[in-house]
């Protein structure tokens, strides 16, 4: 057995060391941006992606706030769910090529499902008796249904990808 042990234990030495190229290497694979990004020529491809860049904001944004609403989620939610999957693949991603983003299935699916699991408040939940920054009980029970929504929508989200 003790055998056994050196053997794992010179294995596990000689994989598991660091090195500062094996570090630079993971570090490259985990943010692609830091291998592009210094060899990124500015005069050549600035114009092309600003036009591409400017673009692309003009479609998402309406098409954001449209699949938000398929969601049954307010518009604003639509609105990062449009820039925040772009900032994050240009960080992490490593296709030039890949679409990502909202999408309208993927869209009224969330939107059916929030439905389904988001009930009609009809009282306030217990010790909320006393609210003072809305003008109705209604328009509290219509903030929290929207709270709930968002709640699902982004739990649903980050389990399905």
């Amino acid at each position: 057995p003790s055998s056994v042990q050196e053997k794992v234990l010179r294995s596990l030495k000689k994989t598991c060391t660091c090195s500062k190229t094996k570090a630079k290497n993971i570090l490259f694979t985990l943010l692609p941006i830091l291998a592009w990004l210094p060899k990124y020529r500015i005069r050549e491809n600035i114009v092309g992606d600003v036009v591409s860049g400017i673009t692309v904001g003009i479609m998402r944004i309406p098409q954001g706030m449209a699949y938000a609403l398929l969601a049954s989620v307010p518009p604003i939610f639509g609105l990062y769910s449009s820039f925040f999957p772009g900032l994050i693949y240009a960080i992490l991603g490593t296709s030039r090529n890949l679409p990502f983003g909202t999408m309208a299935v993927v869209s009224v699916m969330v939107g059916s499902s929030v439905e389904r699991l988001v009930p009609e408040r009809t009282e306030l939940p217990a010790g909320l008796d006393n609210m003072t920054e809305f003008n109705s009980t209604e328009d509290f029970l219509q903030e929290l249904r929207t709270q709930d929504k968002i709640a699902v929508s982004a739990a649903l989200t980050l389990m399905a990808g």
